[in-house]
């Protein structure tokens, strides 16, 4: 079974990366063989930028700091 895990922040308490990663490993409970694709996404672009950076490992260079 291939399953997509795919959730936007918990405003005040969880990023998208962290509330991905929280509902795999409830999935990986109940079905250990699982193959999942964990996608974290966003609503805004600096909040995209942050979930492609922590979903791809990325370095980004932020210009406007």
């Amino acid at each position: 079974m291939k399953i997509v895990v795919a959730h936007q922040l918990f405003k005040d308490s969880l990023s998208a990366p962290e509330v991905a990663r929280a509902m795999a490993l409830g999935i990986k409970r109940v079905a250990p063989d699982a193959q999942m694709v964990i996608v974290p996404l966003a609503d805004a672009a600096g909040l995209i930028a942050d979930a492609a950076e922590q979903a791809m490992r990325l370095v980004l260079i932020r210009l406007d700091e």
